[in-house]
């Protein structure tokens, strides 16, 4: 392990690589002093279920090593004692980690012993999910945490008043959640639009038009209605029909109810019109009809993640649509139009407890999906809109432009920054720490 000192990133998945990559490249830049050592928990620490078991970054210790680049240490772990001896022995200074969130046995055998030797745990805020954390473990999560970040400002505040309609008078410890923008995006500042085209052999001279597919929704766990009615978007028009009339029973504003096909061909006819190239980024979990693959010109899966394929064809793309996705946050950093598809009312999917804070920073005024000049949302399920979304496809003109001051205000309002510093900053505050 060499006899410097060690910045380490503990890394379950290998998706948290698009969150690593950025900050172990500040590093080399800055000089900071520490190495950076990957840590992975391998079998049985960690079992290869759920999401870990495509993302499983102990899986794909060569695809670590060949993201990251050289003199990146990667160390296995197998228990939550072995975790804590490579602290001691690697000299690690500090762990960072993807959220608020660890296995208990590891909080209890790994985190409360290294602090008290001296290891600062630092957790990375990613997509808002620290407060729904915090809403479901409690404010006193923060105290295994010597730094904890989240995106802006403004999340901070409206998460406070959250609280306060809750119930909860004493809100000080907010104070350890510091805005330092979303360090997976600093990336992009070395994209090349014409070298990503290359990249993946599309046309310099076309548009490109980005559609992220749909999760299948009754995979999760919607809030109040039965899985199968969310099965209703991938059936034909009979099953369309039938599913109008029990959704419209439980929510009356259902007035339509298009399905995952019916939009993937509005989306289809409007890049034919206009010249573009249709590409589909897909994930695994998401295990797309055969017909999306057929309506598209272009499919791409995960890929790497860093540099992180969802940004690189968000970059290279002129106009983004999706079904409710978090691509949002990349598509507001990186500057393009996107189109918001809604299938069913947001209360019946979304979780409960989380719900606030869509309608505040997705589905409201300078939300990600609906900001006007910027972002648009398409309610799928009203026959209004949906005649509207039909009619741009049928006579819509491709157009990239956008109110840039509409973007300003969601990015400030989501994102919290646009200056591709925000790994600098989570390093100013690991460092502070270290000092102490």
């Amino acid at each position: 392990m060499g006899y410097r000192e060690k910045l380490g990133f503990y890394c379950p998945r290998i998706n948290y690589l698009k969150m690593f990559g950025p900050v172990v490249d500040a590093m080399r830049a800055r000089g900071s002093g520490l190495d950076p050592l990957v840590i992975v928990p391998v079998a049985p620490l960690i079992t290869y279920r759920a999401k870990n078991r495509d993302l499983a970054a102990g899986k794909s210790l060569p695809e670590i090593r060949a993201q990251l680049g050289a003199g990146v240490e990667i160390a296995t772990v197998d228990s939550p004692e072995a975790f804590r001896r490579l602290l001691s022995t690697a000299r690690v200074r500090a762990v960072v980690n993807v959220g608020l969130r660890l296995p208990e046995p590891i909080v209890a055998q790994t985190v409360l012993p290294s602090r008290r030797e001296g290891v600062r745990w630092c957790a990375l805020g990613h997509l808002q999910e620290e407060f729904f954390h915090l809403l479901e473990d409690g404010l006193r999560q923060l105290d295994h945490w010597d730094v904890a970040t989240t995106f802006s400002r403004r999340g901070v505040e409206f998460f406070e008043g959250v609280l306060r309609e809750r119930g909860e008078r004493d809100t000080s410890i907010l104070s350890r959640l510091q805005p330092i923008g979303f360090v997976e995006l600093d990336q992009v500042g070395g994209f090349s639009r014409e070298a990503l085209r290359r990249k993946y052999d599309l046309p310099a001279d076309r548009p490109v038009v980005y559609f992220s597919t749909a999760p299948r929704f009754h995979l999760l766990k919607p809030a109040g209605m039965g899985r199968a009615f969310f099965r209703t978007i991938w059936g034909g028009l009979g099953a369309r029909r039938a599913a109008r009339r029990l959704w419209s029973v439980r929510w009356p504003e259902v007035d339509w109810l298009a399905t995952y096909r019916d939009c993937l061909g509005c989306v289809g006819e409007f890049a034919r019109r206009n010249g573009a190239v249709l590409i589909a980024k897909t994930r695994p979990k998401h295990a797309d009809p055969g017909y999306v693959v057929r309506s598209v010109d272009r499919v791409f899966g995960d890929g790497a993640f860093y540099p992180f394929r969802t940004l690189e064809l968000m970059f290279l793309s002129d106009l983004y649509v999706g079904m409710p996705s978090a691509s949002a946050f990349e598509a507001a950093f990186i500057g393009k139009r996107l189109i918001n598809l809604v299938p069913f009312p947001p209360a019946s999917f979304e979780y409960p407890l989380f719900f606030p804070f869509k309608q505040e920073f997705y589905y409201g005024t300078d939300g990600l999906w609906n900001a006007g000049g910027f972002s648009e949302c398409v309610r799928t399920f009203r026959a209004e809109e949906w005649t509207k979304f039909t009619e741009w496809g049928r006579n819509g003109v491709l157009d990239p432009r956008f109110s840039a001051e509409a973007r300003r205000r969601v990015v400030e309002k989501a994102i919290g920054f646009d200056d591709f510093k925000a790994s600098h900053r989570f390093l100013d505050l690991v460092e502070s720490v270290l000092k102490e």
